[in-house]
């Protein structure tokens, strides 16, 4: 919008009448413009205003529960946590082996060819061997 010039007593009394008519009509125009970008700009102000109050209520600040939080808080850390799994200078525990006189089977396998390619293994290629022990637990047919 220009800038309109200082209005004086002696500028106005320069206008014709229909001159300061047409100068009055389009103040009334203008008016009418800048009150309803005022309303819509005050309504719009007031939504934001309600997005505001309602992102800054959390589970600690109000009554709502812990789960309608958008950003959960950080939680933080006791210093003596560490990676989960066993810490370094933990001995292990591991379950002790089955009795021979309780096992019904033992298979040995050993791998001769890569899986992949199917490249002949050599002595050197082979790692040592390890146990694996599987439990199987019987369905157990019970009468009801």
């Amino acid at each position: 919008m220009p800038a309109l010039p200082p209005v004086t007593e002696e500028t106005l009394e320069s206008f014709s009448k229909s001159e300061l008519l047409e100068i009055i009509l389009k103040q009334f125009s203008l008016i009418e413009t800048l009150r309803e970008e005022n309303l819509e700009l005050r309504v719009r102000i007031i939504k934001l205003e309600e997005q505001v109050a309602k992102l800054s209520k959390n589970s600690s600040t109000s009554s709502k529960p812990p789960s309608s939080d958008i950003v959960k808080p950080e939680k933080h850390k006791s210093e003596g946590s560490g990676k989960p799994g066993g810490q370094p200078g933990h001995s292990g525990r591991t379950r002790k082996p089955f009795g021979p006189d309780i096992v019904d089977e033992i298979k040995q396998y050993a791998l001769v060819a890569c899986p992949e390619c199917q490249t002949t293994l050599s002595v050197q290629d082979q790692t040592e061997p390890w146990i694996q022990q599987v439990a199987e637990i019987p369905e157990k047919l019970i009468p009801i």
